[in-house]
């Protein structure tokens, strides 16, 4: 089986405050349909010393393992791909200049790119309250995904922050690799994010990125030498307005685009497929001695 998501009883779990866990709990018992996942769950997490999770990364595995008492043993981790035709020279796109023309940007705007459909989960909040804050006007962001219901409450947000002139709502988008080469940077404050696609494509388009540490995106466990700028606390405005400026220094900006690109390479479908695949064998072969015994 290959976990994707954190656990259905996570949102009862992980709530901190117990009179509100407990008022959870209540719902889930009195409700039939969250009754059934939860049944259900357990019973796919149930331990089989012949089953083997494959986990999108660890800070999924952690997830299953703080709900269901499973071993290391039952987990392994098959980070996903992504896909190599992303990898460009952003700067040398003969129309750049024409697009973010006809999008309203000035040559030396700032462009930031954010990119996410639920936009509460994947931290719209905190990063428009940070780009609030940064008087500079050519600092400006590109906001990429259908909002999951919640566009017009995010647009009343830029007009109350008097962000109208500086956030473009793009909605969903077909080509997000498109979109990549017209901006200088990206950045995922996510609040929970199993994986987090959007950072890895970005990096390996070569677009400097910031992106919540591990305890809120998966994705943060694969960079260890400085690919990319971590968010420590992806609710904080001021850190994530930081970490906006940072990503537009020209020096920053070079190391972690060639860094960013050379780590997201490394993620390739065919390898993501061959971890999957030893996994299998690997299961095979314990059946096969079991049974030769």
């Amino acid at each position: 089986m290959t976990v994707h998501s954190p656990c259905f009883r996570s949102f009862i779990t992980q709530e901190k405050k117990r009179w509100k866990r407990n008022l959870i709990w209540l719902s889930a018992f009195t409700s039939p349909r969250q009754l059934a996942w939860l049944s259900i769950e357990k019973k796919q997490y149930a331990f089989d010393p012949e089953r083997v999770f494959i986990a999108v990364s660890k800070m999924v595995k952690k997830d299953v393992q703080a709900n269901y008492p499973l071993p290391d043993s039952s987990f392994r981790i098959a980070y996903p791909g992504v896909d190599a035709h992303l990898k460009k020279d952003l700067q040398a796109s003969e129309d750049r200049g024409q697009k973010r023309s006809r999008l309203g940007f000035a040559p030396d705007d700032s462009v930031v790119l954010f990119v996410g459909t639920e936009f509460k989960r994947k931290g719209l909040d905190a990063l428009l309250r940070a780009l609030s804050l940064i008087p500079d006007s050519r600092y400006r962001l590109i906001v990429a995904g259908g909002g999951g219901g919640k566009m017009n409450r995010y647009k009343e947000l830029v007009n109350h922050l008097r962000l109208d002139e500086r956030v473009l709502f793009l909605g969903l988008v077909e080509n997000v690799g498109e979109i990549y080469a017209l901006a200088d940077a990206t950045i995922l404050p996510t609040l929970s994010d199993p994986w987090g696609m959007a950072p890895m494509e970005a990096m390996r388009a070569g677009l400097p990125t910031a992106l919540s540490s591990a305890e809120y995106c998966g994705a943060a466990e694969y960079v260890q030498g400085g690919e990319a700028l971590i968010i420590n606390n992806p609710s904080d405005p001021r850190e994530i307005q930081e970490a906006i400026i940072k990503l537009t220094e020209p020096e920053c900006r070079n190391e972690l685009s060639q860094k960013g690109q050379a780590l997201a390479a490394e993620l390739t479908w065919e390898k993501t497929t061959a971890d999957s695949l030893a996994t299998y064998e690997e299961v095979l072969r314990r059946k096969g001695e079991r049974s030769n015994h």
